[in-house]
This record gives C-alpha cells, structure tokens and sequence, in this order.
C-alpha cells in the first residue's frame, strides 16, 4: 500500500507511546484486533491496553464448538514502540499500516457456553485452557480515521462523543496527536489450545485509539467491520440518542480499489430482550456510489451487562457506572454483545460474503432503569 493510502497518517502513529503523552499524560492507548475465519468457525479478539510504557489486557477465543475461551495477561513494561506487549502477549508492527504479527503466548483462559452467556449472568471461573496464537495480518483497506470521515462527525467528536471514542484528549482535539483508527486485515496463522493447534485463515480488522476515554453521558452503539471475498470491505460507527437519531454517524466503503465515506441510512439496534438478536442490516450512503446495503448474521457472541453491578467483572477501566459483567443480565439496563459476524452484500446480481466482527449495545427490559 501506498502513503496515499494511509489517510494521512505517519509511521510513528502505528506504533506505541513508551511513556506518558506529553500533551495529556491521562491518554491511553489500546489495540483492538478483531479475527475471524468464517468457515473454521473460529475466531479471536486481542484488547491489549498501554499505559506509560505499560501493556496490559484481555483476550477471547471463541471456538467452533460454541465454547468462549477469555483471560486476563498480567502488566508488563516495554520499551520498544513497534513491539508493545508482556510475557503473554505482543504485537510486532513489521511494516507500518501494511503488515503485522499477534502473538498470544501460553495465556492461561477460563471457559464459558454460548448457552451460559445467553441465559443471564455467567461469572468468570478458573483458568483451565492454555491458549496461544500466531497470526500475521495485512492490510486489506486503508485506515479509517474515526470521527474525521464527515463534517458533522468532526463537529460532534470535539464534545463528549469524542471522550466515548477516546479520539481527543482532555482538553480537546489536537491534530495528529490524539485519533482512533480502523483497519481491515487479512491473516492466517494458528491458534492452539491445550496443544491443539488450529489453522486459522481469515479476516477482520485492527484498530488503535490514542486519547482521554471518559464514558458520562455514553447510550448505545454499534461498531462493527468486514471483508468480502471479492476484496469489498466496510466499516460502522454509530452512536444513537434514547430519543431517536445519532450522536456520531459515520462509516466507509472500500470496493474496487477507492475508500469511500459514507453515512449510515440504517444499522440495527440491538434489542437484548428480543429472541432474536443474531441478524441485523446496515445501510450505508454515499453520493459516489449510492446505496450499499449488507446483511448480517452474528454467529458467536460474548455478552456484556453494561452499567449494573460488576458480578464478573474481568476487564479494567469502567465503560459505565458498575462496571461490565459477562452475560445476557435483562436486570440492567444496557447490554453489549461483541460477536463474530457473517455478513452478505449483493453486487452486480451476485451474492458476495464477507466475515467480521459486530459489537452493539442496546436498552434491557428494564429501560425505566436508566
């Protein structure tokens, strides 16, 4: 890929600060990498955090038997920008926004049931799995730099919606300094567990935020990014007000080669007390190419209670009053899912499918409660 490709971005901002940022030392950095081959059924999510030098964060393993693997790597220092990580996790940056390599290292992981997580409330037990991963990944698409796609994205990431997505700092936006950014990949390599190893060949994206993450006044959302067979690939970021329309809409196409901005005409809410909460649509426009509407089917998926009491809390930080717990809790009052995702698109009369990830959160039963 070329510099014309990268949005605008420099090398240094694909690596890691090593020390406090000097413009805003309360800045931090985390790495979501999100990797999903499709017909395995098998699928990873490295969210690895850094802090003045510090690499800690989580990893989910979700498995073509229904299993969700999930553990906790322990604080580590490092000291090289392009090789952030700890003894049970780094991340090589080879080539700056073109290639890179994930490693999970023997992580100790504890288990959960797709069918435990969708019930209700699912605490975390005992590791009993020992997991590693190595994948190398490439760029699929240029990067997409969250909340500068659109006037009216830009205009709304200078308030609070740019503390939610953590893409400015304390005191504001500061060009080049603080950003979010999304990046398609394709990658392969193997994931083992308990020394089993599995092939893996797949998709998904990469991201990395750099900023002040403050979550008062935060409601509901969906994120979600995949790639096509036929080399199509999007992106969605949208944050919805309680009484109708968008704090933040933004998103891209990438088909034939061009980046697109789009906007989105249309993403579905997820609704945690329906019994179906697997399919969704996204509609995304643009005046270049019109219309592109994809259709999409969650096919593994870990659950969050948002904003209720932590009664298994397993990830640091706060992304509401009480914390995250695991599982589908209809006590609270807002749910995430973050699942893996197969998505379908129709171009030119043919079916094209892609593989991803969809993350959304919604209004429990209990609405009232907020």
């Amino acid at each position: 890929m070329t510099d014309l490709s990268r949005s605008g971005f420099r090398d240094e901002q694909d690596f890691a600060l090593t020390g406090p940022l000097p413009q805003d030392p309360a800045a931090i950095e985390t790495f979501n990498v999100w990797l999903h081959d499709g017909p395995a059924k098998l699928g990873v999510n490295l969210h690895p955090h850094a802090h003045d030098g510090v690499m800690s964060g989580s990893v989910t393993v979700f498995l073509p038997d229904g299993r969700v693997l999930r553990g906790q790597t322990e604080a580590g220092a490092f000291t090289d920008p392009r090789r952030p990580g700890n003894r049970h996790f780094r991340l090589d940056c080879e080539r700056p926004f073109e290639s890179w390599r994930y490693s999970v290292i023997e992580l100790p992981m504890f288990e959960m049931s797709a069918q435990d997580l969708d019930r209700g409330p699912t605490a975390a037990g005992d590791p009993m799995h020992t997991v590693s991963v190595e994948v190398t990944a490439q760029a699929a698409a240029p990067p997409w730099d969250w909340g500068n796609l659109l006037p009216e994205a830009r205009q709304a990431c200078t308030g609070r919606p740019g503390l939610w997505i953590a893409n400015r700092l304390t005191h504001g936006r500061v060009e080049g300094v603080s950003y979010r950014y999304d990046q398609a990949i394709a990658a392969h390599g193997t994931v083992t567990v308990d020394g089993l190893a599995h092939d893996f060949d797949g998709t998904g994206l990469r991201g990395h935020v750099r900023g002040v993450r403050i979550m008062d006044g935060f409601e509901t959302h969906a994120w979600m990014g995949g790639v096509f067979g036929s080399g199509l690939a999007f992106g969605v970021n949208t944050m919805y007000r309680s009484d109708g329309g968008f704090h933040v809409n933004e998103g891209y196409v990438f088909r034939d080669g061009v980046f697109y901005p789009n906007r989105v005409r249309y993403a579905t809410e997820l609704d945690p007390a329906s019994t179906d909460t697997d399919g969704f649509v996204v509609e995304l426009v643009c005046d270049e190419i019109g219309l592109t509407r994809i259709t999409g089917r969650d096919v593994a998926k870990l659950w969050w209670a948002m904003g209720g009491p932590a009664k298994a809390s397993a990830q640091p930080g706060s992304i509401a009053a009480g914390g995250l717990a695991f599982g589908r809790d209809l006590s609270v009052p807002r749910l995430m899912s973050q699942a893996l995702a197969r998505f379908e698109c129709e171009s030119g009369g043919d079916l094209d499918v892609g593989y991803g990830m969809d993350e959304r959160s919604g209004w429990a039963a209990t609405r009232d409660a907020r």
